[in-house]
């Protein structure tokens, strides 16, 4: 037994989950600095993975061991075949991809040694999956995350879920009109800090957190390397970080959301759930590329067993 109770063993029938929304492919180079206009540098490190809000929530919730689906749109070329590739060998059911001949979206990230990263995205024009395309009666999971990039069909399977008792979990990433169309209307707004603060156009994180529980019946907003705060059915706290070593932070809020709804799904009681989000997203920084870090359930409990917070 880890962490307090946890099995290091999921129940079975494993718990399935269903992500929707963003999927590209990252490449992330390691620099000593970032840098100015019209210079060159060589980078200290290279990795080359999937990425995407959605996916790597997908990918995080696969390595955990849990039964994963994933909605996103993946091109017909090297980039989207790499992703597919990937997915496949972390056991995520792909055969609700969206696939073309347009281009998979390609981001170029660059990573300090501190962790902190800039990053510049190409999406082009993707296709979108109509709202009927996705059924809940077929799919069945226990928990669905959104993240806005596919709004026709996010809204009609938040509406399937809640009619069927399942919940829906928004990662509330960036401010932008797809998310607020979506906060209102999902049991849990996950948010990264920038998307509470512009959100709610408060002055302190105290009256963002205020402001933010006017959505949901669970909000939590994380705040990197300072932990997360969250509040849920009138009671509020907050978590501190785990202590790691980072190399790099892209994609720790994504495997935060992987792990949630892994968590959601599986049944475990709050606020164990943050913990355990907590220390996968913690471990996931401890390589250079988004997926690289992905931890298994096993190196998930032992964090949590190792370091006690609060």
């Amino acid at each position: 037994m880890y962490a307090s109770g946890l099995s290091n063993e999921l129940p079975e029938p494993r718990p399935r989950v269903l992500a929707i929304g963003y999927a590209c492919y990252d490449l992330t180079f390691a620099v000593a600095r970032h840098l100015g206009p019209d210079e060159k540098a060589n980078a200290e490190n290279f990795a080359g993975c999937g990425g995407g809000l959605a996916a790597n929530a997908a990918a995080t919730a696969g390595a955990l061991g849990y039964d994963t689906v994933l909605a996103a749109y993946l091109g017909h070329d090297l980039f989207g075949d790499a992703h597919v590739g990937e997915l496949r060998a972390l056991d995520v059911r792909v055969d609700h991809l969206l696939r073309s001949d347009a281009p998979t979206g390609v981001s170029g990230v660059m990573v300090k040694p501190n962790g902190n990263r800039t990053l510049a995205a190409y999406r082009g024009k993707q296709p979108q999956y109509p709202a009927d395309a996705l059924d809940l009666e077929v799919i069945q999971p226990q928990a669905v995350l959104v993240d806005g990039h596919q709004p026709d069909v996010s809204v009609s399977v938040i509406q399937q879920a809640r009619a069927r008792g399942v919940p829906t979990v928004l990662d509330a990433d960036a401010d932008s009109p797809r998310s607020r169309a979506l906060a209102p209307i999902v049991d849990h707004v996950v948010a990264a800090e920038r998307f509470a603060f512009d959100y709610t156009g408060a002055a302190t994180l105290q009256d963002a957190l205020q402001g933010m529980a006017r959505l949901a019946e669970t909000v939590v907003v994380t705040l990197g390397e300072r932990g997360l705060v969250w509040s849920r059915h009138g009671q509020t706290g907050s978590l501190s970080a785990y202590d790691i070593e980072v190399r790099d932070t892209n994609g720790a809020g994504d495997a935060f959301h992987g792990a949630y709804i892994g968590a959601l799904a599986e049944g475990m009681a709050w606020p164990r759930l943050l913990r355990f989000a907590s220390a996968t997203g913690a471990l996931c920084c401890q390589t250079v590329g988004s997926r690289n870090g992905l931890p298994c359930r096993s190196e998930v409990l032992s964090l949590m067993s190792a370091q006690s917070i609060a």
